[in-house]
């Protein structure tokens, strides 16, 4: 992970790692980020605003990789963001023509291991085992084969959650078991009575 990355900041778009979020470029100032990131390393992240202006944005936010870039004629570009890494955002060196921001890592880890992982591994399939029917056939097989819990919470919370608060909140957790219980929570709330 570099020092700093460009930053774009989005109101409803809260990026989690393993999941990917469709952008369209069309402003002057995410233009030169784009143009940036594509003659380097293809990272930025995206920030949630604090305030309506977005002049403030909150302490954590995602640094993703961009997989695929359509430049249209007049200039606009459509992308495809993947989530790579939750960062903080500690300072900001540049503001114009675009954000650049200082970001140290943002670790989402758990101790354990072995048979521990493989029972909160097994005990989150099942959980999410009622949500299926929600999910494309596709990401369900994709899912039956990741063996890290925190990767199928990120995708499921990417899928299942669209609300940006919902997903900030799960962004900003640092307590994988705490992650869990949230990302549950939220997804029982979901369910009609």
């Amino acid at each position: 992970m570099p020092a700093s990355v460009p930053v774009m900041v989005l109101g409803g778009a809260a990026l989690l790692p393993h999941n990917c979020l469709p952008l369209y470029i069309f402003e002057p100032r995410y233009r030169a980020m784009l143009e940036r990131a594509l003659a380097t390393d293809r990272l930025l992240a995206i920030a949630t605003p604090r305030n309506r202006e977005g002049t403030q944005v909150l302490e954590v936010g995602c640094v993703g990789l961009l997989r695929a870039c359509v430049r249209n004629p007049d200039g606009t570009a459509h992308l495809i963001l993947e989530g790579l890494s939750r960062v903080r955002f500690i300072g900001w060196p540049q503001l114009e023509p675009f954000r650049q921001a200082e970001v140290e890592p943002f670790a989402v880890g758990s101790a354990e291991s072995g048979p521990e992982l493989e029972r909160r591994l097994a005990f989150l399939r099942a959980a999410l085992r009622r949500f299926e029917p929600r999910l494309p056939q596709e990401l369900r097989e994709r899912m039956a084969q990741i063996n890290q819990p925190e990767v199928l919470l990120d995708i499921a919370a990417g899928v299942l959650l669209r609300d940006e608060a919902q997903r900030q909140a799960l962004l900003e957790e640092a307590d994988s078991m705490l992650r869990q219980r949230l990302l549950l929570r939220l997804l029982e709330e979901m369910e009609p009575s």
